[in-house]
């Protein structure tokens, strides 16, 4: 976001916040003031550090939320008894904080929060298993709708400039989600275990953030300016939601920030359930048992979006990140062509970080195999095979009088070869015993661009599926029938063929492969 979209948000947010709220930069100089700082006679280009007595200034915690990027409160005496400072920093400007303070200005009502509060009477599932049970649900749903209703009511009233009458569908809004809230917990809609409960709805909100920012993307990308502005201000309202549980637990049930047990997640809303079964239903979104997985702790990203509502949006951010590889590398080519070489260097660097960020995203939605070694064995022959590849078709291009793009792509076919033998390297020195998975029996389909070898059912893959090296379509697979396996006598040559891995056994290699009709030169000698 630019400061002008950081500043707006500000204002949307906070303008009618009771406080006095900022942002202030490390220097201390204020970059935006809410309408009660503006009271105070607080504005932009000021520094908050000369508003007041110096000694009022002693416990800012300004540095520290911008050093650890983490937000930071204190108590302190206010003119109505004990006051909260805040500094929150704001991700997209960490040298940006939010700051104010709650009972400074403002004399909010004295709630008893100690633990031995009285607590009300629980009307928990009280109508569950009951004949009122379907009641109450359909109850909580139509007034949760309701809450839907009447706030977009307001919004189209705001949008008219019926500013009363967006209020008075506000207050109902409210009201019905008051209700809402009331059936759901008479029909024990939701989890009993208050704390449990409370600990799932954080990370719900931790990854609503991501998960609005993505829409909020392409909505952008869409033309919809306007629309993500304010998508972006509600991604970063639930990343807060987090933030206000995650205090909450710290002080009230530390125990729970980090509960052990299985974990149980359901990857559209994020909700996460710990426990030796998932619930009956999500508490969040309301879907059934049977959409949660369990959660396997591991560094791992592979495959953290696969299954989920962020697959589509991984696999077209792939995507896009590897057209951007293409688009730099190309445009180094064109400015090299015009003796551009510094403009050249730049792009270069631009073009191997998209390639980053594409492998990225490609783990992410668990593109590539997980089998690390299998994968790289499958590269390797797709690499030795690609040295014959190229070179054909550099052939039709001299053919064709293109004997420049020929020269050049007969140097990119050496380099498909030195990538095989890069690999073939790294097998001898960091798993030399590796023994390429039994693939006896099994379907073997060849690409028909790089080489890439798929064993078992393609028909089982989505349609959408493609060769994890070169991005190929299924459909363009050739299938081939696999040769059965030959008895080899210790005195005889075991020749493979590093495209379709078809094995002869005799004094030379064939001349042309049965199987994918590659020539000799693709053949090396087994050891």
């Amino acid at each position: 976001m630019s400061n002008e979209e950081i500043i707006r948000a500000f204002h949307l947010m906070w303008d009618n916040f009771p406080e006095s709220v900022v942002i202030t930069q490390k220097s201390r100089e204020i970059v935006a003031v809410n309408k009660k700082a503006t009271e105070y006679g607080l504005k932009p280009g000021m520094k908050c550090s000369s508003v007041g007595k110096p000694e009022n200034h002693k416990g800012c915690q300004c540095d520290k939320a911008v050093d650890t990027g983490e937000p930071q409160i204190c108590t302190y005496e206010g003119q109505f008894g004990k006051a909260y400072g805040y500094w929150i920093p704001i991700t997209e400007k960490p040298e940006w904080v939010i700051h104010f303070g709650v009972g400074y200005a403002f004399d909010y009502p004295t709630i008893d929060r100690s633990p031995s509060a009285k607590a009300t009477e629980s009307i928990y599932g009280l109508t569950k298993g009951t004949d009122l049970e379907p009641a109450t649900t359909a109850l909580a749903q139509g007034e949760a709708n309701g809450v839907m209703m009447y706030y977009a009511l307001a919004r189209l009233a705001k949008e008219q400039g019926l500013n009363e009458v967006a209020n008075t569908f506000i207050k109902s809004a409210n009201q019905e989600a008051v209700h809402a809230g009331f059936y759901a917990v008479l029909s024990g809609k939701v989890q009993k275990d208050f704390w449990q409960f409370v600990s799932g709805v954080a990370k719900a909100e931790y990854c609503g953030k991501t998960k609005i920012k993505g829409l909020a993307d392409m909505v952008r990308a869409a033309g919809l300016d306007k629309v993500a502005d304010e998508m972006e201000i509600f991604a970063e309202q639930e990343w807060h939601h987090g933030v206000v549980i995650d205090e909450l637990l710290k002080k009230y049930a530390p125990e729970y920030l980090n509960s052990g047990g299985k974990k149980w997640v359901y990857g559209v809303c994020g909700y996460e359930h710990t426990g030796d079964n998932p619930p009956e239903n999500c508490p969040v979104c309301g879907q059934p048992k049977s959409v949660f997985k369990e959660k396997v702790e591991s560094d791992s990203l592979h495959g953290a979006t696969k299954g989920t509502e962020l697959e589509f949006i991984s696999k077209e951010a792939a995507r896009a990140e590897i057209n951007g590889t293409l688009m730099y590398y190309a445009l180094a080519r064109l400015a090299r062509e015009q003796g551009l070489d510094e403009v050249a260097e730049i792009l270069l660097e631009s073009a191997n970080q998209e390639a980053k960020h594409a492998g990225f995203y490609a783990t992410l939605n668990g593109k590539y195999p997980k089998d690390f070694w299998e994968l790289l064995d499958r590269v390797k022959a797709a690499e030795y095979g690609g040295e014959a590849n190229v070179k054909a078709l550099a052939d039709k291009f001299r053919a064709a009088g293109l004997n420049k793009a020929a020269d050049e792509m007969e140097t990119f076919a050496q380099e498909e070869k030195h990538h095989g033998v890069v690999i073939d390297e790294i097998f001898k020195k960091y798993n030399p015993d590796f023994k390429p998975a039994d693939t006896a029996g099994k379907k073997v389909y060849v690409c028909p661009c790089c080489g890439y070898r798929y064993y078992g059912n393609l028909d089982a893959e989505p349609e959408n599926w493609t060769c994890p090296v070169c991005g190929q379509p299924k459909k363009d697979f050739k299938f081939l029938d696999t040769a059965p396996a030959q008895k080899v006598e210790p005195s005889q040559k075991v020749f493979v063929c590093s495209i379709c891995g078809y094995e002869h056994v005799g004094d030379a290699p064939l001349d042309v492969c049965p199987i994918c009709g590659q020539p000799a030169s693709v053949f090396k000698e087994k050891a």
